[in-house]
């Protein structure tokens, strides 16, 4: 342990570009102190905190086996990664704390703001996508929050599972899978609230392209099958496009001649259906 805690040290401190007498002046420490840490000696538990408090990191970084790699300022993609994950995994206790709703939710400007998101996701502005999407995702889980009951809850639902299964694609993009699981996981959750199969149907959709990005073939053409079987619709000739859409993207095609499952099988996902704005469009890619 003492090697680890003198390797964590020298990381952090040369990440903020310190030398060893600068975090010693902070903590109120001797030289000696510092560079005895760093050199795999050993210091007092407080002496380790008043060290981590001049490093500007938490203590508990210096002390494990593997100090994680620090986050610099300039590694803006972490950035925005830890604040969507301080989202989607909250800290719960006996008593975790609900942040304060100090504004009444106002779901028409939510709703623009997510048709406006969808845009930006479609058009592949990853830039634009990170810096909003923490910010979208905590108003949507204010707005659930909010209203306990009625149609507005329906709304607010219908909110968050659009911004849940946007950011599971994009976290699925960017290969930040155990994100994108719960962020898709609480989609489809919302959907099963309020009943809507297609919003079912849409978010596992994008999990199986998330597992599938895993290596999980076998789960992916197995949920893709019972998906399917599910939301088939009964008459093909009145059945919407958007459930056309979504179930042709689940059905796996049939084998071939010899009896080999096609490799073409599932192709990208489409543009996922949307209660905010549909098209025909959405079932055209």
């Amino acid at each position: 342990m003492a090697g680890n805690l003198g390797d964590n040290v020298r990381k952090y401190r040369r990440v903020v570009g310190l030398s060893q007498e600068e975090p010693a002046h902070r903590a109120g420490l001797g030289l000696s102190t510092v560079a005895k840490l760093e050199q795999g000696g050993t210091v007092r538990i407080e002496t380790l905190h008043m060290i981590a408090r001049a490093l500007d990191v938490e203590t508990s970084d210096l002390m494990v086996s593997a100090g994680r790699e620090p986050i610099v300022e300039s590694d803006f993609h972490s950035l925005q990664v830890m604040e969507l994950r301080k989202v989607l995994t909250p800290p719960k206790g006996f008593s975790a704390p609900v942040p304060a709703d100090d504004e009444v939710p106002n779901l028409a400007a939510l709703r623009h703001v997510i048709v406006d998101f969808e845009r930006s996701y479609f058009a592949d502005d990853y830039e634009e996508i990170s810096h909003r999407l923490p910010d979208l995702m905590r108003d949507v889980n204010t707005a659930v929050r909010h209203y306990e009951s009625g149609p507005e809850r329906t709304h607010a639902l219908e909110a968050r599972i659009t911004a849940m299964r946007m950011a599971g694609n994009y976290l699925t993009q960017t290969r930040e899978y155990d994100l994108a699981y719960h962020a898709l996981s609480q989609s489809i959750d919302d959907a099963q609230e309020i009943s809507s199969d297609l919003d079912i149907a849409s978010g596992v959709m994008w999990l199986c392209w998330m597992m599938l990005r895993q290596g999980r073939l076998k789960e992916t053409l197995t949920l893709a099958a019972e998906t399917a079987d599910h939301i088939e619709p009964n008459k093909i000739s009145t059945a919407s496009i958007d459930h056309l859409s979504v179930w042709g993207w689940r059905s796996p095609p049939t084998r071939d001649a010899h009896g080999t499952q096609a490799n073409s099988w599932p192709p990208p996902p489409c543009r996922p259906t949307t209660r905010l704005h549909r098209s025909p469009r959405s079932a055209a890619t």
